[in-house]
């Protein structure tokens, strides 16, 4: 099994090189993506004081 991803995608693919499931990355912040598809995304970061 090989994981192939980049910004927009996570890709898996066989030894022979047939890809097996490609699925879009969830957005950013998000902390876990259940079985059933994202439902909870992270919530916004709060602004720090400088």
């Amino acid at each position: 099994m090989r994981v192939v991803y980049d910004e927009r995608t996570v890709a898996f693919f066989d030894e022979q090189g047939t890809e097996i499931l490609a699925h879009p990355r969830p957005p950013e912040g998000t902390r876990f993506v259940s079985r059933s598809g994202l439902k909870h995304p992270a919530p916004p970061k709060a602004p720090t004081l400088t």
